[in-house]
């Protein structure tokens, strides 16, 4: 269970990760 956890978590965290990033780009790209 705790193994499974981990993975969710971690699987959410590189989404966000993804988000985050792709936000900077977007960022970067108007100014």
């Amino acid at each position: 269970m705790r193994i499974f956890q981990k993975i969710l978590e971690k699987a959410l965290l590189s989404r966000f990760d993804v988000n985050l990033y792709q936000l900077i780009i977007k960022k970067e790209g108007l100014s």
